[in-house]
């Protein structure tokens, strides 16, 4: 019910499944911050694929001879993915047009 609330203007997800299919079905970009597993293509699919979302940019990193992501972000980043999502412009627009189409 909140993400379907007209006040809500853009989603901050971890990229689980379930909060990005309820985001995609009330037509609600998102910005995605995932950590592990799946998140990561289910951030592919709303940034790239379905282009309703905007990405943090979660950083690789080698941990033991292994690459993988890592979670942590700068708060510039967080920031310069707000503005993007909610500029109030015809980017933002675009954004959300996308996201409803999608439903």
């Amino acid at each position: 019910m909140i993400l379907w609330h007209q006040a809500i203007g853009g989603f901050m997800t971890y990229c689980g499944w379930n909060s990005t299919i309820e985001s995609i079905c009330a037509g609600v970009p998102m910005i995605t911050w995932p950590h592990f597993a799946d998140q990561f293509s289910n951030e592919k699919l709303v940034v790239d694929v379905l282009n309703i979302g905007v990405e943090v940019g979660v950083e690789r990193v080698t941990r033991w001879g292994h690459e993988h992501k890592e979670a942590m972000v700068k708060r510039n980043d967080v920031e310069r993915a707000v503005y993007a999502l909610m500029d109030e412009g015809k980017a933002e627009e675009q954004f959300r047009v996308r996201a409803k189409d999608c439903y």
